[in-house]
């Protein structure tokens, strides 16, 4: 009996971790932002990683790697904690896409679960994006647009 409630337990865990996912061109959480400074926008994904309690990795015009130690429960962290001595890294890597149209910008955030980070062993896991993750991320937008926006000429 013991046997058949981990395995229903696991089961429940990891088929309610996440909602539906993420319907954009990427299938990871992502924007589009045009008349802005891209160096603003930068500034202000760079703020929030910071804030959000991630040590910066590495950072390019182009792209923002930050990392941290995952604090929430899952079933994939859970289950690293058998294999590995320390908890996962969650990883986000913000992507910076220069569109067609002067001063615009797409915005990508992919996040990772990084097992043995920054070691020989490193393995890295996809999270599984939501719609909440997109809705939350979209919410940078318009912070984005109020400090980063160029007046139209």
């Amino acid at each position: 009996m013991r046997p058949f409630l981990f395995f229903l337990s696991v089961m429940f865990v990891t088929g309610c971790a996440g909602s539906s996912s993420v319907q954009t061109l990427s299938q990871h959480p992502e924007f589009t932002v045009t008349h802005v400074r891209p160096d603003c926008v930068r500034s202000i994904m760079t703020t929030a990683l910071i804030n959000q309690g991630y040590t910066l990795r590495s950072t390019s015009d182009t792209q923002i790697v930050g990392g941290k130690a995952t604090q929430s429960p899952s079933s994939s962290r859970w289950y690293s904690r058998l294999i590995y001595d320390n908890p996962p890294e969650e990883r986000v890597s913000i992507l910076f896409i220069p569109q067609e149209s002067v001063d615009t910008v797409r915005i990508v955030k992919i996040t990772e679960y990084v097992y043995e980070a920054n070691t020989a062993t490193e393995e890295v896991q996809p999270a599984s994006d939501t719609q909440e993750d997109q809705d939350q991320f979209l919410a940078m937008k318009d912070l984005i647009e109020k400090h980063c926006g160029k007046p139209l000429e």
